[in-house]
């Protein structure tokens, strides 16, 4: 009904591969703006379209693919290339959350104009603060703590609040 409606889509796989049929992947890859996956799951959608690595899957349609990598940071695919952004610095409690936490993050600052390398950075910052606490989202930040954060790990962002 989304993509019928031209709602533009952002989908973040989960890690039960199995509810993802081969034919569901291709309909939400060819319907997604954005595309949210661990490294796992990118190799899953990969194999599963047939494509020999993840930056080909911007062919099928995402403006961006963002592949999450724990406190090894995320990679970021566009038309412009990959861009690996650093995890930013948090005394971990718990990890859960984190993945939806950076999605959030991204989304956020994609619909504020920001490009999807500095989007990838301020999902970092959220999903830091989330694992900073037990629970799955119990300290997501406010929009001024986020870009406080931010300038701290990333510095200013030029014409940005």
């Amino acid at each position: 009904q989304a993509l019928a409606a031209g709602v533009p889509l952002a989908w973040q796989l989960k890690g039960d591969l199995s509810a993802y049929p081969p034919e569901l992947v291709r309909r939400f890859v060819a319907g997604s703006r954005f595309v949210f996956m661990n490294r796992q799951e990118a190799d899953y959608v990969a194999d599963v379209l047939g494509v020999p690595s993840t930056v080909d899957l911007l062919r099928r349609g995402p403006e961006a693919i963002f592949i999450t990598g724990g406190r090894e940071g995320s990679e970021v695919l566009t038309a412009d290339g990959s861009r690996v952004v650093p995890a930013a610095p948090a005394t971990v409690v718990d990890p859960t959350g984190a993945g939806d936490a950076y999605t959030a993050g991204v989304v956020a600052a994609m619909l504020n104009g920001w490009n999807p390398g500095e989007a990838a950075q301020l999902g970092a910052v959220v999903a830091a603060f989330v694992v900073e606490a037990w629970g799955c989202q119990t300290a997501l930040p406010s929009w001024d703590a986020a870009m406080a954060r931010y300038e701290t790990v990333f510095g200013r962002l030029s014409g940005r609040v």
